[in-house]
């Protein structure tokens, strides 16, 4: 009786010992699968977040030239600019 408890016990083992690995391997390929989707997410908003503050460096870079044009040739006079004649600036859609 010992002998037949022990090879069932074996073989409930067995048996568990593949769904483990069967669940382990799974879980590896999900999680490489995954992975690969998280990595090329994350590139694509690295880009468009570059392509943002490149967008605001320019507007800035430009907003600085022309205060310094200004200010070289002491042309620069206090006015009140209505608030229709300030340009709107649109950013693009994000993907």
């Amino acid at each position: 009786m010992l002998q037949k408890d022990s090879k069932e016990l074996e073989l409930q083992r067995e048996v568990l010992s593949y769904y483990t690995n069967q669940c382990l391997e799974e879980t590896r390929r999900i999680g490489r699968d995954d992975g690969k989707l998280l990595i090329d997410h994350f590139i694509q908003m690295s880009n468009t977040q570059c392509s943002y503050i490149n967008q605001t460096h320019v507007m800035w870079a430009d907003f600085l030239s022309h205060f310094q044009d200004q200010q070289e040739n002491n042309n620069y006079q206090e006015e009140e600019v209505p608030i229709a004649h300030i340009p709107i600036v649109v950013l693009p859609a994000r993907d």
